[in-house]
């Protein structure tokens, strides 16, 4: 059996400014996942790419494929991130992964939008003919331990993904009756889940835009809000009480001199920007700017700490669940492949 292993880098201990370095265009997973595969001399190897996490989970004969992978995140990074980088080997690779998919590694324990990642990224590896007998195994069951996790726990009580974090933040910001008119940048999954959450916290007008204006389209009617040409909603930003980056531009799609002047357009009001993009959507400097506050992963990670402290029973319970079912997957996998073929 080839030896299973996980290398990567995550919201714990690398900053927003390395992990953006890593980030995957949409569309490429499958593309990147076989350069991946190739490059380091892979056996089997499925590419988890998030806005808080970018992990290699491979299977490998030959020996030092764990330190080829590490290379292979500096070399994509543009930087050493040996600093940043950690490695799970065996069993202990099966935990963080069965841990990933259940939300108990994620900044927000029991948040939901971490296991459909988890099921992309197998779907991606799929696509590219880069799983095999190990990761199939492992990620199946994985995603089956996520779904176990939260229905069988509390874990998944109070905030549950970074949409609903966005939500609760505007509504602090502006109190009951304050963010009355927000507009949503990006359609996908992360963007879907914040514009649900400003909805149940009660807004005036919500606009969708998107590169492909059609996805906009879609998700304004699901969502009973209006469409806009991308370019249109970011001219017309100054209408907003607040504004939701969620795309996966390569470059700030608003930066600091664009939003300086929709603030200089707000009479006094603030401005309130709220980046879940990965990369950043939003120029950083743009937060100096006098009206404006800027908030991005990081800053959504120190609101929501004190909702985790809420439900530390739940983490630890979850916690034992999950190293069950991992250490029965891992069985599973090490068990003997029979005669006839992949057990």
């Amino acid at each position: 059996m080839s030896a299973f292993f996980a290398v990567g880098l995550s919201h714990m201990s690398t900053p927003v400014a390395v992990r953006e370095g890593l980030a995957v265009r949409p569309g490429t997973l499958a593309e990147v996942a076989a350069a991946l595969k190739a490059d380091c001399g892979l056996d089997e190897a499925v590419l988890l790419g998030t806005c808080s996490r970018f992990e290699v989970y491979g299977a490998c004969l030959s020996d030092g494929a764990p330190d080829r992978v590490q290379a292979w995140l500096s070399a994509r990074a543009g930087r050493d991130v040996s600093a940043f980088a950690y490695r799970h080997d065996g069993p202990e690779a099966v935990k963080h992964l069965f841990r990933v998919a259940a939300g108990l590694d994620s900044w927000i324990v029991g948040e939901t939008e971490i296991l459909g990642q988890v099921k992309t990224a197998y779907q991606g590896a799929q696509a590219a003919k880069t799983a095999g007998r190990v990761t199939n195994i492992l990620f199946q069951k994985a995603i089956g331990a996520g779904k176990a996790v939260r229905s069988g726990t509390k874990i998944a009580e109070g905030i549950r993904s970074v949409g609903g974090a966005a939500a609760i933040l505007a509504r602090k910001l502006f109190g009951q009756n304050g963010a009355r008119r927000v507009v949503v940048f990006g359609a996908g999954q992360m963007a879907r889940t914040a514009a649900e959450h400003l909805i149940a916290k009660g807004v005036d007008s919500l606009t969708v835009a998107n590169r492909t204006y059609e996805k906009a389209v879609e998700l304004a009617e699901a969502l009973g809000g209006k469409a806009a040409r991308f370019d249109v909603a970011l001219a017309a930003l100054h209408e907003a009480d607040v504004a939701v980056f969620s795309t996966s531009a390569e470059g700030f799609v608003a930066d600091a001199v664009l939003v300086a002047a929709a603030a200089r357009r707000r009479d006094g009001r603030s401005l309130f920007l709220i980046d879940v993009g990965m990369p950043r959507n939003v120029d950083p400097a743009a937060a100096s700017v006098p009206g404006v506050y800027l908030y991005d992963m990081d800053d959504l990670k120190r609101m929501v700490a004190r909702d985790q402290e809420s439900r530390k029973d739940a983490a630890a319970e979850a916690d034992k669940m999950t190293a069950e079912l991992s250490e029965d997957a891992w069985a599973r996998v090490t068990r003997p492949v029979p005669a006839g073929g992949p057990s």
